[in-house]
Parts: structure tokens; C-alpha cells; sequence
């Protein structure tokens, strides 16, 4: 009773008549209850169910909840994580069923340069649905997901504060939820594609933001895009890296352990003169030149699509192409770059060509390796350019150079 009268009087005073004194009362209350914080993973909120898991040291058993989950032992009790089981015997109790999560057993985390991925061994179509339910564990719904192209994208979901709840803190939570809400909010490509030789699957994860910002005119916030973070990108891969079975760790090929790891996304100054992306016009045309072969620059380029915000909607790697379907470039709800170079869009978003059945243009964004190392360039679907061409290629090159 007395938090029921407690929630309507804040709710009397949610008007906007003497803020200062509500946000002092607020400062006062919160003060008189136990407030602590703690490190804890990042922490997301959206619309997502989010997966309870309860965290078990690696060598005690799991209490069973649902059968089709388990991953049996000998003895029919469930290991605490999946490399365990991996280690361990392969024995399985007739009672149990198929088992639903597939082997994988080789995770690792390489590097080349500024970039990160994982190479995992082991079937797309059994590393596809894990990488999914992944992104629905860290609290993100999945707004799209193409097995053609072989990305996965979340939803926006805003960051809350790593602030523990207790007490009257708790219940001033319900009243203001936007006392937990950090301002940022976040969202997360992810491509899966087969390594050259076939052997393994590549993930690459690429992290978009937006930060909440105060109007001009001072009478409301707004969302604005701040920089990919590349510290976030590296911890979402190592938790999806223990996710698929891996042990948490960087390992990285022999060659590169004595490399540090820079989180910057700079380039270091040795590197910066030889291995710098070039904007030159050859026959006409904006290219860009990199100085490495054509895996390297594939790897790059596809990247760089992701961080741009760039929708792929197939690729052809032997032909060295991206597909780039300009009407699903977007992502934001604000008018970004690629919003602006959509001209055959009337302010409305519908088309402004004639005929509305029409397709909207497709563009790609082309890799080729030469003598002196690799050139990208963009073209239509008359394999002419354009506005939009020379406007990819400039985001491209804007996110090659970072």
C-alpha cells in the first residue's frame, strides 16, 4: 500500500512544474536506499526475451531444465559448457534424444592488422542458428537475417547503466525508467562466409552507435550516430567465440602473437605510408587502391560495407562482388548519408520513378586484384556510374582509412 501511494505521487509530479525540486526529492530517495554497482557484461535493453542462463564454474554439473537443451556425459549429467563436452566422452543415453547442439571443435580468434574474426570449424547450417540465438542472449531481437548473404543484424537496443536495483531504487525504476538508460544505444552486424579454402567459417561482427544528444534549441534530446566502437566489436567476439565452444582466449597465428593488438582503429605510423587506401580516378572512374592481395581487401571491403551501414544482399566471391540493395541501405531512423543519396526517393520514402513496381537500384561494389595489389570500385545496373556510385565509394573510402 505504501508503494502504491509511493508510485502516484511521483506520478502527480512527473508534470513539468518545478523540475530542480523533483530532481533533488529523486537524489534524496535514492541516496536513503542501498545502491550498488558492479561490473557486470554489457548490459542491453530492447524488446528481446532474453535467455536466462545461471553461470556455472566449469567443473560442476548444470541442473537439468529442458531435455532437447542437454548435452549429456556418460554418467547422463549436463557439463557445465560445451568444451567441456568436447573433451569428454561421447557417450549418449538412449533417453535423451538427438542431440540438438552440433560439434564444433575449433574456435579461434585471428587477426590481420586492425581486423578481427573468427574461424570456426565446423557447418554453416549448424553455426548459423547459434550465432542467432547469441545475439537473442546478449538482449537483441534479430531484425533481419539473409542465409544468401550470410548476415545477421540486431535491432537497436539501448544500453542501460550498470546500476543494481535494491530497495526504494527499484521502485523509483518503474516510475523513471530513463534513470538506468545510459544514452547510447547500439546494434550489431554479423556475416558469416566460407574461408578460401572451404575449410572453416569466418565471422566478422561489426558494432554501429548512436549517442542521445541535446536539441539546439534546448527543448529536447535527439539521436545522433557516434563511431563504431572496435572494443566492443573484440568483446562480442570473445563472448560469441565461448558461445560456439572456444576457451575466452585470443589465439591468434604464431606470427602475430608478438604484435600488439590496437583497439584504436588507427593504423600504426610503419604501416600508415605503404598499406594506406588510395582515392585515385583511373579512366574516369572513382577506384580505390589498397596495397594487398585480394583476400585481404575481400575482407576489408565487406567490413567497411558493414560499418558504413550498407546492407549486402549477396556477394560472389570467386567474382570478387558485394550486391548492395540501396533501398535496404539504411538503419537508422534519421536521415544518414546513404539516405540522402537515395535521389529516386521522394522525401516520403516511397520511389519517385514512374513506374512504383520498378526496382530499386542495385549497385556493386567490386573487388579486383591487379600486379600492384587490389581496386574497388562501384558501378550501377547499367554497369555505368552515377551520383550514388561516387558516394559509396567516398563512405567506403572514409571507412578504409579509419
Amino acid at each position: 500500500m505504501i508503494e502504491l501511494k509511493v508510485i502516484n505521487c511521483f506520478k502527480l509530479y512527473m508534470r513539468p512544474l518545478n523540475v530542480n525540486a523533483l530532481i533533488l526529492l529523486l537524489l534524496v530517495l535514492v541516496g536513503c536506499s542501498s545502491i550498488g554497482i558492479e561490473k557486470q557484461r554489457i548490459n542491453y535493453k530492447s524488446g528481446a526475451t532474453k535467455v536466462s542462463t545461471l553461470e556455472v564454474p566449469p567443473d560442476l554439473t548444470v541442473p537439468v531444465t529442458k531435455n532437447q537443451h542437454i548435452i549429456p556425459e556418460k554418467n547422463g549429467e549436463s557439463v557445465a559448457n560445451f568444451s567441456d563436452y568436447l573433451k569428454g566422452g561421447q557417450g549418449i543415453q538412449s533417453g535423451l534424444g538427438s542431440i540438438v547442439l552440433p560439434e564444433i571443435q575449433n574456435v579461434q580468434l585471428e587477426r590481420s592488422g586492425n581486423q578481427r574474426w573468427l574461424a570456426v570449424t565446423g557447418k554453416v547450417e549448424h553455426i548459423w542458428p547459434l550465432v542467432k540465438e547469441f545475439w537473442q542472449e546478449q538482449g537483441f531481437n534479430i531484425k533481419s537475417d539473409n542465409s544468401v548473404a550470410g548476415i545477421i543484424e540486431t535491432d537497436w537496443a539501448e544500453r542501460q547503466a550498470n546500476v543494481q536495483e535494491k530497495g526504494l531504487t527499484k521502485l523509483i525504476g518503474k516510475v523513471f525508467e530513463q534513470l538506468h538508460s545510459s544514452g547510447e544505444q547500439d546494434m550489431y552486424r554479423t556475416r558469416l562466409e566460407r574461408s578460401k579454402d572451404g575449410s572453416s567459417i569466418e565471422i566478422y561482427i561489426s558494432h554501429r552507435g548512436m549517442e542521445e544528444v541535446q536539441q539546439a534549441d534546448k527543448k529536447g534530446f535527439q539521436w545522433r550516430p557516434r563511431p563504431n566502437d572496435p572494443e566492443l566489436e573484440a568483446s562480442m567476439l570473445q563472448l560469441l567465440m565461448i558461445k560456439l565452444g572456444g576457451e575466452g582466449k585470443a589465439d591468434v597465428k604464431a606470427d602475430q602473437k608478438h604484435k600488439p593488438l590496437n583497439l584504436t582503429g588507427k593504423s600504426s605510423s610503419l604501416q600508415g605510408g605503404l598499406n594506406m587506401p588510395k582515392l585515385q580516378k583511373i579512366d574516369g572512374n572513382d577506384v580505390i587502391t589498397l596495397n594487398e592481395p585480394f583476400d585481404k581487401s575481400w575482407r576489408k571491403v565487406g567490413l567497411a560495407l558493414d560499418q558504413a551501414g550498407i546492407q549486402v544482399q549477396d556477394k560472389d566471391r570467386d567474382k570478387g562482388i558485394y550486391y548492395i540493395n540501396a533501398d535496404n541501405a539504411g538503419g537508422v531512423k534519421e536521415k544518414n548519408w546513404f539516405s540522402r543519396i537515395m535521389f529516386w526517393r521522394n522525401e516520403n520514402g516511397s520511389n519517385s520513378v514512374k513506374n512504383s513496381e520498378e526496382r530499386v537500384p542495385r549497385y556493386r561494389v567490386m573487388v579486383r586484384e591487379n600486379n600492384a595489389g587490389s581496386e574497388v570500385g562501384v558501378r550501377n545496373q547499367q554497369d555505368g556510374k552515377d551520383q550514388a556510385t561516387q558516394r559509396i565509394v567516398e563512405a567506403l573510402y572514409n571507412q578504409l582509412v579509419k
